[in-house]
């Protein structure tokens, strides 16, 4: 059965802190990901600075915050009247 995400992101994180504590050099993020079970590509993308797809922001939002509060805010005002 496969790994539930909580699941694959726990190993992915253990992964990423073995990369990270590596001091000679260059980690071998291959032999790394294939100890721990997760995708390559994954911890080499998550060990560069990419953020899980749970803690980045959505991309297909149209409105930022600021003007969705705008917004929100708007309808308040007309609410009242």
């Amino acid at each position: 059965m496969p790994l539930s995400y909580a699941e694959l992101e726990e190993k992915v994180l253990t992964a990423l802190e073995e990369a990270q504590a590596e001091t000679r050099g260059k980690p071998n993020i291959t032999a790394i990901a294939k100890k721990h079970g997760v995708d390559a590509q994954r911890l080499r993308r998550r060990f560069h600075g990419k953020e899980s797809k749970s803690t980045r922001p959505p991309t297909n939002r149209k409105l930022t915050d600021a003007q969705e509060e705008a917004i929100l805010t708007w309808i308040a005002v007309l609410d009242k009247l």
